[in-house]
């Protein structure tokens, strides 16, 4: 028995997940991305995974700069979660922003931020695995109270 991707895409839609925007620079410019696809793999080393696909607009800028910023989602932020879900969007254009010491645009008011260095990819269909070491990490403590976005049968909540 074949699993057609419409049936695949719909019963993984049922599994809860956060959302998250990885970003980076590239020649120079900012670049990210909205996923869903974020994992922790262990805390000796500490280490989280995300998945790309590799048809991304954005894929060339995660594939070719080592260092990412990670932004684990609020609530408040499902606007810019769908502009960088969009390609070819353009949200740094809205978008006040600071880089880390690595380059890497840092987007405020997210309930957390990994700051990674890239360990090893993999192969994974149409997507590559990222294994990243985090190698700082940052929260406010105000963010604790906010609510996280979550995603659910195609719909930000």
């Amino acid at each position: 028995m074949s699993v057609l991707e419409k049936d695949f895409r719909k019963m993984m839609g049922r599994f809860t997940t956060g959302v998250a925007i990885i970003t980076t620079q590239h020649h120079g410019k900012p670049v990210g991305v909205t996923i869903n696809t974020l994992t922790s793999v262990s805390l000796d080393p500490p280490l989280v995974l995300f998945c790309l696909g590799k048809r991304r607009v954005a894929f060339p800028a995660f594939s070719e700069n080592p260092h990412c910023a990670i932004h684990i989602l609020s609530s408040a932020q499902r606007d810019l979660c769908r502009a960088f879900s969009q390609s070819p969007s353009h949200p740094w254009e809205k978008l006040t922003y600071e880089a880390d010491k690595n380059g890497c645009p840092l987007i405020s008011d997210s309930l957390g931020i990994l700051h990674c260095r890239q360990e090893q990819t993999y192969p994974g269909g149409d997507h590559v695995i990222f294994l990243n070491h985090v190698v700082d990490i940052h929260w406010e403590e105000k963010g604790a109270t906010k609510a996280p976005l979550v995603y659910f049968q195609g719909t930000l909540t």
